[in-house]
């Protein structure tokens, strides 16, 4: 559905004889005639209509809801109802002016508010939507695109300056080839658009629909974008509604607004009503009503999940974001700084980008205009300087090191870095030979990490998911973690699909399982389920998800024995072993300077005593054992400085003495077993 205004002018206003007045009674009338009109070419349903809004002396103003290609249909329709018995009107309809649906329904109101002229004429379905829901509860961002032509050289550019993928520009030369049909018929594809954050996606998506425009493809340039939908009563119908009366427009599902303004209430996945509603929606209005699917990072899951779901109606082509070269990463840096409130405030020299030969993507510019916002807001307000200086400002925004740096720097761990070095760039490698036309086979790429508690299991796979991003191997990683109780159901039956919604979340990504061997059972069946499926989505979603299963070292390697075809399908083997007393030295000095405090050569000498004591006990705890220990330091620092009273300087405030550590007590529990054990 598509949304006009117009004007309708009275020619006889310098008549003298005006037996039919331009007013409220006859606009109710004309309403009438309008609604029976629509109703009879559309076969008795109200889909289509006319609603008179406003009366100004000579001239009606009127709002309209049209399907593709009806404006020659409803200039006839208006100009017949005027000119016939018993209004007998000569008048000018001016040209139809498409407006938004936000517009459109504001102006339905006040027809209601100010002549009562909606009260009969607007239909039940429209009446309803326009009521709305709660803001809180389901909130719509209607616009319309440019519609002035823009030239596919133009177009092109205006991609390159924000900084949008190769995939993006490909997508625009299809648009404006020369072969396609210039007439709108249906939407041959759909659209995932991979952005930085939300702030980016809605010109990429006005500069999308501005093409399709351009070329016929659209029939109209209003857009919806939805971005915030949470789990209340109405929303399920208002997203029916929202999608029914879309038809001939665009519906933008912004997720990456989404996962921001929902947060832990988004009601696409934990609703049920709501993604099903959404669903059933996309599948039947997909011929005649383009969706465009907007994501970042904290929104990729639940995008994922829907489209794999409706992507078996519609095809989606996936626009992800890349790596632009420093001169464009620097133009459209300058851009932004240019369009910004405090664009006055910028000095020559303090918004230099960091030197990355990979290159730069649009969520890395836009944290090197955040920290130059927050310097040039300092300088709006210089009275705040004291308070806030600049540089710890640029300190705190200093985002300019690699994922690859940060793991880097990791303390020891050097086989299992040699062995990271040489995953990633086989991977890069991979993704070269297919830019090259040459498919490679497959080979596995699924992991075991072994290794006791505390010895950065778990955060060298997040590491490994970022740098694969970062790295532009994949376009989106997401780490997706997850233990026993995720995977197995209570009820037989539920355990299969709890895994499979697993890999689909991490599709494109990781799946951490942590503790994986606790899925092995001695007396029940729900654990084998869950380990077969996994075998099976390992197979089937080789080339989609890299499963990694972590735990401890014997245990694991009782799983791979316990299921051949686990075992079979696992590429890289890396054991994460116990830090050393000079190594869990190193890791209390990263957290040290992480936490702003200073401690003395005697506080790390009794530190050192503490580790070498520490590291004799099996499960001593690793890189755990060093956070307890300093936090404990913390608290025990925090009383002794204020049981000794006076007033605290900054420098004693930040500094741990020897006294303030002591050893944590170690754990005692024997490691998790495998199934249930009879106890005495």
């Amino acid at each position: 559905m598509l949304f006009y205004a117009v004007e309708v002018k009275d020619l006889r206003n310098m008549m003298p004889d005006r037996s039919v007045q331009f007013d409220r009674v006859n606009a109710e009338k004309i309403n009438s005639d309008l609604r029976s009109v629509f109703m009879e070419r559309n076969m008795g349903k109200v889909s289509e209509f006319a609603l008179i809004y406003e009366v100004d002396n000579d001239v009606m103003r009127i709002a309209l809801a049209l399907g593709e290609n009806r404006i020659a249909y409803a200039y006839e329709t208006l100009q017949n109802t005027f000119s016939k018995a018993p209004y007998h009107l000569a008048v000018q309809i001016g040209e139809m002016l498409e407006i938004t649906s936000a517009e459109f329904f504001r102006r339905c109101a006040e027809a209601d508010h100010t002549g009562g002229l909606i009260r009969y004429t607007l239909p039940e379905y429209f009446e309803e939507w326009s009521e709305g829901c709660d803001p809180d509860d389901f909130r719509i961002t209607a616009g319309l695109c440019d519609s002035e032509p823009r030239g596919e050289e133009a177009a092109v550019q205006r991609a390159k300056q924000l900084l949008m993928g190769e995939a993006f520009i490909e997508e625009i030369r299809r648009i404006y080839a020369q072969d396609n049909h210039r007439t709108f018929i249906e939407h041959p594809v759909h659209y995932k658009l991979n952005v930085a954050d939300a702030a980016c996606a809605e010109p990429a998506v006005r500069l999308l629909l501005e093409c399709l425009y351009e070329n016929g493809r659209l029939p109209g340039s209003r857009y919806d974008m939805l971005t915030r939908c949470s789990e209340s009563w109405g929303v399920a119908d208002k997203i029916s509604q929202l999608l029914a009366q879309s038809e001939g427009a665009t519906v933008v599902l912004s997720f990456a607004d989404l996962a921001r303004e929902s947060g832990a209430n988004s009601a696409l996945l934990r609703d049920k009503e709501v993604f099903e509603s959404l669903c059933t929606g996309i599948k039947a209005h997909h011929r005649k009503t383009l969706f465009i699917f907007v994501t970042d990072r904290s929104g990729a899951d639940e995008c994922r999940c829907l489209t794999n779901v409706v992507g078996e109606e519609l095809h989606i082509l996936d626009l992800p974001e890349s790596r632009r070269s420093r001169a464009q990463a620097e133009a459209y840096l300058t851009a932004l700084i240019k369009d910004s409130d405090y664009a006055v405030f910028a000095e020559d020299g303090d918004y230099v980008l960091p030197d990355q030969p990979s290159g730069f993507t649009a969520e890395e510019v836009h944290r090197v205009f955040d920290a130059w916002h927050k310097r040039a807001l300092l300088r709006a307000y210089p009275a705040y300087r004291t308070q806030y200086t600049e540089e710890r400002c640029a300190a705190r925004y200093d985002k300019t090191q690699t994922v690859y740096d940060e793991f880097n720097a990791m303390v020891g761990l050097g086989e299992v870095k040699e062995i990271v070095r040489n995953l990633i760039a086989a991977h890069k490698m991979r993704k070269l030979r297919a830019s090259w036309g040459i498919t490679d086979e497959g080979a596995a790429r699924h992991m075991v990490f072994t290794g006791n508690p505390g010895t950065a299991k778990t955060t060298t796979a997040r590491l490994i998911a970022r740098i694969l991003e970062e790295e532009g191997v994949l376009p989106r990683c997401p780490l997706v973690e997850c233990g026993r109780a995720d995977l197995v159901g209570r009820y037989v039956g539920w355990t299969a699909p709890k895994v499979r919604e697993k890999f689909v979340q991490a599709h494109g990504g990781i799946l951490f399982i942590d503790e994986a061997y606790a899925l092995m059972e001695e007396h029940r069946t729900f654990g084998d389920e869950a380990i077969n499926t996994i075998v099976q989505e390992m197979e089937n979603q080789r080339e989609d998800v890299i499963v990694i299963l972590a735990g401890y070292p014997e245990k694991m390697k009782e799983l791979l024995l316990h299921n051949e075809g686990l075992k079979s399908r696992i590429g890289f083997r890396l054991h994460f072993p116990d830090y050393t007393p000079t190594e869990l030295d190193g890791i209390l000095s990263q957290m040290e300077r992480k936490s702003g405090y200073t401690m003395t050569d005697a506080a790390r000498r009794k530190c050192g005593a503490i580790f070498t004591a520490a590291v004799k006990d099996k499960n001593f705890g690793n890189g755990r054992f060093v956070r307890n220990l300093l936090e404990q330091a913390i608290l025990r620092q925090s009383r002794r400085l204020l049981e000794r009273g006076g007033k605290i300087e900054r420098a004693a405030g930040l500094t741990l003495d020897a006294e303030d550590f002591e050893a944590p007590a170690l754990d005692r529990v024997e490691k998790p077993g495998i199934g249930f054990c009879r106890t005495a």
